[in-house]
């Protein structure tokens, strides 16, 4: 929880830069424009571990209707976000990938880990950053065509978006899509 004076309180107690102010902060400044709870887009955390976050942040009031107190809120590192939709499969090679409200990648199981060199990871880049190809893949794909090339394969995509124009878009290699009405094709 942070304060317009700089006070801050944090568990675990990470060390922060020096002269760290709350209130300058992504996710106290879009707390307190909003006026009420959000997410915010995706930045980088100034704690020790560092890395690409969103927060889920609120504004508090005082308990006898004194008035604004601060911002409290909780970060959500994308690595973890990651993690946890990159459980999410469609079929053989589907998955599923999240865009903010910025076009910034705050999902994206294939392009993202310890197993992907530093340089090729997508995770808290925008699309405009992407290799060429995947830029212009996701753009389409947001934007709601239905095939696009991404890592020289065709791929079937569906796109849906939040009311905080967040994007999931599902991704499946189109070969495997049709390989079944292939199958029987070739069989007849």
């Amino acid at each position: 929880m942070g304060n317009s004076k700089g006070g801050f309180t944090q568990a675990p107690d990470d060390k922060l830069s020096a002269g760290y102010n709350p209130a300058q902060r992504p996710w106290y400044k879009d707390a307190t424009s909003a006026g009420k709870a959000l997410v915010t887009e995706a930045y980088i955390s100034d704690s020790a571990q560092g890395g690409a976050v969103c927060t889920v942040a609120a504004p508090v009031t005082a308990p006898n209707g004194s008035g604004f107190v601060g911002v409290v809120g909780f970060d959500i590192s994308l690595d973890t976000l990651t993690q946890e939709t990159g459980t999410v499969t469609v079929g053989k090679t589907g998955y599923v990938l999240l865009l903010d409200s910025l076009g910034q990648v705050i999902s994206d199981p294939r392009h993202s880990g310890a197993g992907i060199p530093k340089d090729k990871r997508w995770l808290g880049k925008n699309i405009s950053e992407l290799p060429e190809e995947a830029g212009k893949a996701l753009r389409a794909a947001k934007a709601g065509e239905r095939e696009v090339t991404l890592d020289g394969k065709q791929w079937l995509t569906s796109a849906q978006s939040t009311k905080d124009n967040w994007t999931l878009i599902m991704l499946q290699e189109k070969n495997e899509v049709f390989a079944d009405a292939m199958s029987v094709t070739l069989s007849i």
